[in-house]
């Protein structure tokens, strides 16, 4: 019973430990093929962490449309008011 205690104390964190590290490399590895398969025409991908759980896929020139349009606004909130 011995022999059969000390084998397990041995390889059961072993198997642990392997299993986690294959499991580590290929959640990576999705995870950098799903993050290409995002990418746009320019063979870009921009990603928006709005916070600490999420992640957003962002179309590069819908996001610099965006920004853009909310600068012209506040250009023109600003210039409306020193009229």
């Amino acid at each position: 019973m011995e022999t059969l205690t000390l084998a397990a104390i041995i390889l059961l964190p072993a198997a642990f430990a392997h299993g986690w590290w294959v499991g580590k490399k290929q959640g990576i590895s999705n995870f950098i093929s799903f993050v290409y398969d995002k990418r746009d025409k320019y063979n870009h991908t921009t990603m928006k962490f709005p916070n600490k759980d999420e992640i957003e896929f962002v179309d590069t020139l819908e996001y610099n449309r965006l920004v853009l349009q909310a600068i012209d606004e506040a250009i023109e909130k600003q210039s409306s008011r020193e009229i």
